[in-house]
């Protein structure tokens, strides 16, 4: 995220978009009991000139950088096992992401000597590490979506 822009950072530049609207931090905050006062939150995503900044931009409902997520059953990227299209705020998108392996896909039941245990299709820690760095290492330079294959 730290891309440089004409010697600026990206997330610290002004953002193209200044109308720009937050529902989707709102509702993360109040679902998770936050206690976050309104103004001081808005404080990070501006700059001196209260400017809305490209890090508002990521996490404001109309962030323009999606993820394309794809799931394959071999190794050769021919058979879709899944296609998945996540949009909104950056936070949303992590939330939707982390439902969509958590509800969505199958996990199974294996058995060893008479021991049952849970096999999960995608380990949570991977996911999680994948996605954030797709996040935080993409070149924003660039429009198009994020792709996760």
């Amino acid at each position: 995220m730290n891309q440089r822009l004409k010697g600026k950072n990206f997330e610290d530049s002004p953002s193209k978009n200044q109308n720009l609207t937050f529902e989707e931090v709102e509702n993360f905050i109040k679902l998770k009991n936050y206690k976050v006062e309104k103004d001081k939150l808005f404080d990070l995503f501006k700059k001196d000139d209260s400017k809305f900044t490209n890090l508002a931009l990521l996490f404001s409902d109309q962030n323009p950088f999606d993820i394309y997520l794809s799931g394959f059953s071999d190794h050769n990227f021919i058979d879709a096992t899944f296609r998945k299209e996540f949009k909104g705020s950056v936070l949303k998108q992590l939330c939707d992401i982390f439902h969509f392996f958590s509800s969505e896909l199958q996990n199974s039941t294996k058995y060893f000597k008479d021991l049952e245990y849970e096999k999960l299709d995608y380990p949570k820690n991977l996911i999680g590490e994948i996605v954030v760095n797709a996040i935080a290492h993409r070149d924003y330079s660039f429009y198009g979506p994020i792709l996760i294959n």
